[in-house]
């Protein structure tokens, strides 16, 4: 270990066995396919994380070989990708990015973006959206909320139903910005081919603009609108059309 990784071998196999006590000791079963935010109270927590950024994250610092420091990013790239995860789906947890997590992110994309990371699979590396993400989120932590919205938790109506297996009708108006590649539970799929929301926002508001988000994943038959129209009502009943988009 100690010609793989120079002398921070011992701060490795220090990770690596704290990880391994802390998994002997977890009272879940650890599935192969299990998302790394099911382990978040967990071996995966945000204390442990700290723990074990703070036997490593010196010596990268520290390093004066190129070669080395590429090695240890790519092994911390896997705690990266879960400190990641849940700074985006957590609103208390994003908004403590702090230029230290900036730089997780992005050493995570640059590593992703390298192919150095191969333990995340060649679907991430290749994609472009997905870094994208990651440094959209280490740059601009602030564009991934919307805290100012009048329609922040407001209540809904859905003609048509959604998908049963993503965020949650109320995801619609949480505030939380969802993103292109990045796992993360924020998005509300439509499978009947239409979407039609009503929200309440409970008093008469001067609204400026009316922002939406959109994804496309052509893999799984998800595509963009073809059009989305904008209307408003003081009653609920009578509804006079304010915009629309192509």
């Amino acid at each position: 270990m100690s010609g793989y990784y120079g002398s921070a071998a011992k701060e490795v196999k220090a990770i690596l066995d704290l990880l391994d006590e802390k998994t002997q000791h977890s009272p879940k079963v650890i599935g192969l396919f299990d998302e790394p935010l099911d382990y978040s109270s967990d071996f995966l927590s945000s204390d442990n994380l700290q723990k074990y950024y703070s036997l490593i994250e010196d010596k990268i610092a520290s390093s004066k070989n190129s070669h080395i420091v590429n090695r240890l990013n790519a092994f911390i790239a896997p705690f990266d990708y879960v400190y990641l995860l849940q700074s985006v789906n957590n609103r208390s947890t994003a908004r403590q990015i702090s230029q230290v997590g900036s730089g997780r992110l992005n050493r995570l994309a640059t590593v992703i973006g390298d192919g150095k990371a191969p333990i995340l699979g060649e679907t991430f590396a290749k994609s472009d959206d997905f870094l994208r993400d990651f440094r959209n989120i280490a740059n601009m932590p602030d564009r991934l909320y919307e805290d100012k919205s009048l329609a922040l938790n407001k209540p809904i109506t859905l003609k048509y139903p959604s998908s049963a297996i993503h965020a949650g009708d109320a995801a619609l108006v949480d505030g939380i910005r969802a993103l292109l590649g990045v796992y993360q539970n924020s998005w509300v799929v439509f499978t009947q081919g239409q979407m039609d929301v009503t929200i309440d926002l409970q008093k008469t508001l001067k609204v400026q603009s009316v922002t939406a988000c959109f994804g496309r994943a052509p893999s799984v038959n998800i595509e963009l609108p073809d059009k989305f129209d904008v209307s408003y009502s003081s009653d609920n009943t009578s509804f006079s059309k304010w915009g629309n988009w192509q």
